[in-house]
C-alpha cells in the first residue's frame, strides 16, 4: 500500500508532496526549485502561498487549477539529464491514484484531410514521442519588444520576396482561385464545373475510408489566433531539436506549402513563408539551447509567430483602409467633376439661350 505521505524530488524541477492524512482528502504541494528556468516561473501564485510554491490544493481545487494542469504537462515531458528516459512517470501515476483522476492530456494531431495536406505530412520529420496539448493562457502579456524586432523585418522580407518572385517568375502569381478562373475562360463554366466535380469524386473514392482527425488546438490557450500560432509551432517546430538539417528544411518547406490550402494564396508565397518558418524554428532552437525544455521553446516561437500574424493583419487592414479611402475619394472627386461639368453645361446652355432670345427680339426691331 502506498504511504500516506509521499515526497518526490524531481531533479532540476520541483519537490512534490502528496499528503493523504487530512480527513483522507489528499493535499498536493508543488515547490519549484531555484534552478528551474522554464515558463512555470511566469505563472501567478495563489494568494497566501509562500515564495516558490507553485501549487497547494486538494480534491476539486486540484482538477480546476491551471497551475497543476501546466505542471503535469511539464512532468509529462521532463527529461532533465536528456538520456531519453522520462523521469516523472511514477509521480504522475501517484497523482492519478491520489486524486482518482488527473487533468487529462489530449493527444496532439498534425494537420490532415485531403491528398495535398496528407502528402505534406508524410514528408515531415517524426513527431516527439510525447507530443501533447500545450496550454499558455493569454499570449498578449508575454509579448515583448524583441518579438516585434524579429517579426517586422521578416514581414518586410516576405512581402519583398513575394514581389520579386512574381516579377522574375510571373506564373507564380497564380493561385487556386485564379487557375479556376482561367479554366472557366479557356474551357467554359460548365466544363470547369464538371472537371471540379470529377476531381472531388476521385478524391472521395481514394479517401472515403480514411478517418479524419480533428485539429487539436490547446484548450487552455485563449483566443483563436493564439491557438492557431501555438498549433502550427507544435506541428512544425516542436521536436526539431532532434532533427537533422535536412529534416528541418523539409519542415520549413512543408510549413510554407501548407498555406496553399488557402485558395487565394499565390504560388509565390510558398518559399517566402518557408523562410518565415525558418525564423520561427531558429527562435525555437535558440530558446531550447538556453532552456532545454520543449514547452519553453514552443512558447517563445509561438509568441513570435503570433506577433508576425498580428502585423500581417494590421498591414492588410491598413491596405484595405487605404484602398477604401482612395475609392471613396475617387468617387467623391468623380461626383464633384460630374456635377461641376453638368452645372457648367447648364449655365452655358442658359447663356446661349439668353443670347439667342435677345437676338431674336432685336432683329425685327431693326426691320
Amino acid at each position: 500500500m502506498d504511504p500516506i505521505v509521499q515526497t518526490y524530488d524531481i531533479p532540476g524541477l520541483a519537490i512534490v508532496k502528496i499528503d493523504g492524512r487530512p480527513n483522507d482528502i489528499p493535499v498536493l504541494e508543488i515547490v519549484l526549485k531555484d534552478e528551474y528556468k522554464g515558463d512555470l516561473n511566469d505563472l501567478e501564485r495563489a494568494n497566501g502561498l509562500p515564495a516558490g510554491v507553485l501549487f497547494r490544493g486538494s480534491n476539486d481545487a486540484a482538477y480546476s487549477s491551471t497551475e497543476l494542469a501546466k505542471f503535469i504537462e511539464v512532468m509529462y515531458q521532463w527529461d532533465f539529464d536528456r538520456d531519453g528516459a522520462y523521469e516523472c512517470d511514477d509521480i504522475l501515476h501517484a497523482i492519478n491514484l491520489a486524486f482518482w483522476q488527473a487533468p487529462g492530456t489530449q493527444e496532439f494531431h498534425r494537420p490532415d484531410g485531403g491528398i495535398y495536406t496528407d502528402t505534406l505530412m508524410r514528408i515531415m520529420p517524426p513527431q516527439p514521442d510525447r507530443h501533447i496539448m500545450l496550454s499558455f493562457g493569454n499570449l498578449k502579456p508575454r509579448i515583448r519588444l524583441r518579438h516585434y524586432l524579429l517579426a517586422l523585418p521578416v514581414l518586410a522580407a516576405i512581402l519583398g520576396l513575394v514581389q520579386l518572385q512574381i516579377k522574375l517568375l510571373p506564373w507564380t502569381r497564380n493561385s487556386v482561385v485564379s487557375v479556376v478562373g482561367k479554366s472557366v475562360g479557356a474551357f467554359g463554366l460548365i466544363q470547369t464545373i464538371i472537371g471540379l466535380i470529377t476531381l472531388e469524386v476521385l478524391v472521395h473514392l481514394l479517401y472515403h475510408d480514411k478517418p479524419h482527425v480533428k485539429s487539436t488546438m490547446s484548450p487552455r490557450t485563449y483566443g483563436f489566433f493564439n491557438k492557431a500560432a501555438v498549433y502550427e509551432e507544435q506541428a512544425f517546430r516542436e521536436g526539431s531539436e532532434r532533427w537533422n538539417t535536412r529534416q528541418r528544411i523539409i519542415s520549413c518547406f512543408a510549413f510554407g506549402a501548407l498555406h496553399m490550402v488557402n485558395l487565394w494564396y499565390p504560388l509565390a508565397t510558398i518559399l517566402p513563408l518557408s523562410l518565415g518558418g525558418g525564423l520561427f524554428m531558429w527562435v525555437y532552437l535558440r530558446t531550447y539551447r538556453r532552456v532545454p525544455f520543449r514547452r519553453s521553446a514552443v512558447l517563445e516561437s509561438s509568441i513570435t509567430h503570433r506577433v508576425y500574424n498580428k502585423l500581417v493583419l494590421l498591414a492588410l487592414g491598413g491596405f484595405l483602409i487605404v484602398v477604401g479611402v482612395a475609392f471613396v475619394g475617387s468617387m467623391l472627386v468623380g461626383g464633384i467633376v460630374v456635377l461641376g461639368t453638368f452645372g457648367f453645361v447648364q449655365v452655358g446652355g442658359r447663356l446661349i439661350d439668353t443670347r439667342r432670345n435677345r437676338r431674336q427680339i432685336l432683329e425685327p426691331s431693326k426691320g
